[in-house]
């Protein structure tokens, strides 16, 4: 699954940067922390992303080229693609399943 968020992430911000994601390079690093503030398993993601991409310059050298903040728009945009990736990710995986849908109980992780 931090694959696709990766994936999602840097094809959208070559396009903020007006760059192709062939000929940029962006960097993230990611920690995946599995228990909440009461010791409860809620496994979730902290990302830290480049406001930005390094595409190469004329002499070969990186350049960074700075992107703009995202609109409150564009992030709903990229965590929709985010959810309907990973949701499909799971089903192609045998891990979810429309039919077995629950009801989520408060207190009770549902994995």
């Amino acid at each position: 699954m931090l694959q696709v968020v990766h994936r999602v992430i840097t094809r959208h911000v070559p396009g903020q940067a007006a760059l192709k994601a062939k000929k940029a390079e962006s960097g993230a690093v990611t920690l995946i922390q599995r228990f909440g503030w009461a010791a409860n398993m809620n496994i979730h993601l902290h990302c830290l992303v480049l406001d930005g991409m390094y595409r190469r310059g004329i002499d070969g050298t990186q350049e960074f080229a700075e992107v703009a903040e995202p609109t409150d728009r564009a992030l709903q945009t990229v965590l929709h693609t985010i959810i309907t990736r990973t949701m499909k990710l799971l089903t192609r995986l045998g891990c979810w399943s429309k039919r077995r849908v629950r009801p989520m109980r408060a207190g009770r992780p549902q994995l």
